[in-house]
């Protein structure tokens, strides 16, 4: 490959991986991955379902960063951000069945308070498309993170889906700083590249029979 041909390249594209940046998400990974492990398999499901609350605050406060309205009302967003927030724990305490007649009322809540705000029309209606997509595409799917430790098996389920996580930001992260040239999504995200994305390929074969702990899972399934 170029990249190894050239010694310049390699010891440039080494020395971004061996930056602040890398060390800090090695020793984060170091000190936050054992307890995250720990709370999985042997804390109360309470405990994944207030993470999984908290983190679906925080990825709404910072997918409403990215709105393509300039003028934001700050308590309208916190509004947005602690309903998003109350998904995890109406699906865990109320069922799957009361998600959509939440979710409607939810919508209209947050075009009023759009039009209270004094908002243009198109400007509410493009902000509301941005926090409605938020809701279904990050409150929903985390919401479904506090019911996977009561299923049979579900704690291994969860463990597994977050390592194929890390296996894919890790992949990610090492092949963009060494390979990186085409800009993914600047706007978005500065520092992602399409060489980056294309380094999560490799983990794309997760079957889950190739691995013991789904085959336990399976196996005390009734």
């Amino acid at each position: 490959m170029e990249l190894f041909e050239q010694p310049e390249k390699t010891q440039q594209a080494i020395r971004r991986c061996t930056s602040e940046d890398g060390l800090k998400r090695v020793i984060t990974g170091v000190v936050l991955i054992p307890i995250i492990v720990y709370i999985v398999l042997y804390t109360s499901v309470y405990w994944v379902l207030g993470i999984s609350t908290v983190l679906t605050f925080l990825a709404l406060r910072e997918f409403g960063g990215l709105s393509p309205v300039k003028e934001r009302n700050r308590v309208f967003e916190w509004v947005w951000a602690l309903l998003g927030a109350s998904f995890p724990l109406v699906l865990y305490f109320y069922g799957p069945d009361v998600l959509l007649p939440l979710f409607i009322p939810v919508v209209f809540i947050l075009f009023a308070f759009s039009m209270a705000g004094r908002m243009e029309l198109r400007e509410a209606s493009l902000d509301l498309s941005h926090k409605a997509l938020g809701l279904v595409y990050l409150a929903l799917p985390l919401s479904f993170l506090g019911l996977m430790p009561v299923l049979d098996g579900g704690k291994w389920w969860l463990l597994f889906m977050l390592v194929v996580v890390w296996a894919n930001d890790t992949c990610a992260y090492f092949t963009g700083k060494f390979l990186g040239k085409h800009k993914l999504s600047p706007e978005i995200s500065p520092k992602k590249t399409l060489e980056g994305a294309a380094g999560i390929l490799p983990i794309w074969d997760t079957r889950p029979g190739r691995y013991s702990c789904c085959r336990y899972s399976s196996a005390s399934s009734p």
